[in-house]
């Protein structure tokens, strides 16, 4: 069967596919029948695009030109393992499918989408997909891995739809380009002495392509996690040769010298406990900003410690975190065994139990 490219107009939007040559349309340029999708990602780009990831390292001047020229590629042929057919086919069944939510009487709700309203989905995806990597569940993963996946494609499908768009091959074409790029070592012949050479190669690597950017931070989104956003304004100095505190004992010093201030400010703080109660800083609470300041000195300098001693700080925190949590979970679970009801606990009781769901949070 032969296949034309036709683009269809509905609702403002542009949605290119290829269409079996047969198929009619009426004289406002809508289909009169549903001929099944067939896009022309599927046949072109992730063949080409997608699979030559794996199946070969030479360099597509299209991929270049999307960087830019600085991108002056230099590869050299590996052998490299192909890509399964199947895969290759899921990629571009799973692309179908994508673009036919999107199509002119498709969903409703996935036609009417944008790359903003998206954004909460993509977010929640991407932390399921840590969820996933923290239960070491391969099946659990795998689910995850494609839902994510299900929301870059989405956002390409948005793309493509514009005059001036890109779509999942285009994507799949510009990081390509940077991956080779950045790793002249692999595809040219950069010798490097280790895993340090590379970091800062790589980063003298992605200046040269972001030229635009007046900062080395510019590349760090604010939108981060306070604790991954704290490391990575920190890391990313440290990178080409500036490290306020470049080792265990100045980060260390760091860490006393906000404790010093935050005890001095205790000694002035209210006696009352809180009891899980909200709170906000007043605007004239002076004592309060000067906490909050303290405790992000505290928090930035445990950071770097964190970094010095090579563990990742967000990781750390949301370890123990969780640790607190199913030790609680254990304690909740004792109490209902023993019809106890936590709220008329007095402290003693408390430490009691808390104790001892330390020995049952760990059998859990």
């Amino acid at each position: 069967m032969s296949y034309s490219s036709t683009r269809v107009r509905a609702g403002g939007l542009q949605w290119g596919v290829l269409w079996p040559a047969s198929t009619i349309y009426s004289s406002e340029g809508h289909r009169e029948r549903r001929p099944p999708l067939r896009s022309a990602l599927s046949v072109t780009h992730v063949e080409t695009s997608l699979a030559a990831l794996v199946r070969r390292t030479s360099c597509r001047s299209s991929a270049a030109s999307s960087l830019g020229s600085t991108l002056n590629l230099k590869c050299s042929p590996r052998d490299l393992p192909a890509m399964r057919d199947e895969a290759v086919e899921s990629l571009r069944a799973l692309n179908e499918v994508v673009e036919r939510l999107r199509a002119p009487g498709g969903c409703p709700w996935d036609g009417e989408q944008t790359h903003r309203t998206l954004r909460p989905y993509l977010l929640e995806e991407t932390y399921e997909v840590l969820d996933a990597i923290d239960s070491r569940g391969p099946e659990t993963l795998r689910e995850e891995l494609g839902d994510l996946l299900l929301q870059v494609l989405m956002h390409c499908a948005i793309a493509q739809e514009s005059e001036e768009g890109f779509d999942i091959g285009d994507v799949a074409d510009v990081v390509r380009a940077k991956m080779v790029h950045r790793h002249p070592h692999v595809f040219g012949d950069l010798a490097v002495g280790g895993a340090a050479d590379v970091v800062v190669n790589w980063e003298k690597l992605k200046k040269s392509e972001k030229q635009t950017r007046l900062s080395l931070l510019d590349g760090v989104p604010h939108a981060l996690p306070a604790l991954a956003y704290a490391q990575g304004v920190q890391k990313r100095p440290a990178r080409v040769g500036f490290d306020e505190t470049p080792t265990v004992a100045r980060a260390l010093d760091s860490v006393r010298e906000a404790l010093d201030t935050l005890r001095s400010l205790a000694a002035t703080a209210p006696a009352a406990s809180l009891q899980g109660q909200d709170w906000a800083i007043s605007n004239g609470d002076t004592g309060a900003a000067a906490a909050e300041d303290a405790i992000g000195a505290l928090l930035f300098a445990t950071v770097a410690l964190a970094r010095q001693l090579r563990v990742i700080p967000e990781e750390a925190l949301r370890g123990r975190a969780s640790r607190f949590a199913d030790r609680f979970r254990a304690l909740e679970t004792r109490a209902r065994e023993d019809g106890v009801d936590l709220h008329d606990l007095g402290m003693s009781e408390w430490r009691r139990r808390w104790d001892a769901a330390a020995t049952l949070s760990n059998q859990g």
